[in-house]
């Protein structure tokens, strides 16, 4: 078997901790009884879990502070599902948000670019950025 190299393994998961969803599952589970146990546990029961999970095709989508598609996990089968947010064009790109788009501009930027590694540049933050540097002294600009 080949060694994996430290940048290699690096750059893996970095790409799957960008690309992973956070699902909380409401059930009880057992793991005393092994993994089949638990996975059956998990299908059957109440109670709550949670865990991290890629999905191919949530992992093309882009950020925005506005996105056109919500993301939802509305069963306790981590199933997602993906609904138009507004009226999408044929051709128009698709977006969903990394984050809680509901926090202010400093917030998200602060938090995209502390998490996934970018600032946002959607048309909602250019909006709220230069809408704010009207308001500082001029010496910030």
């Amino acid at each position: 078997m080949r060694a994996v190299l430290p940048c290699r393994y690096v750059a893996v998961m970095a790409r799957l901790h960008i690309n992973t969803f956070k699902v909380d599952a409401v059930m009880a589970i057992d793991w005393d009884g092994g993994m089949a146990a638990a996975a059956a546990a998990m299908l059957q029961q109440g109670g709550s879990s949670s865990g991290s999970a890629l999905y191919l095709l949530a992992s093309m989508y882009n950020h925005s502070c506005e996105p056109n598609v919500n993301v939802t996990f509305p069963g306790s089968n981590s199933t997602a599902v993906f609904t138009a947010a507004r009226p999408i064009s044929g051709g128009e790109q698709l977006f969903i948000s990394y984050i809680d788009a509901d926090q202010e501009v400093g917030m998200r930027q602060e938090y995209l670019a502390f998490v996934y590694g970018f600032r946002c540049r959607c048309v909602r933050c250019k909006e709220e950025l230069a809408e704010a540097a009207k308001h500082m002294p001029p010496q910030l600009h």
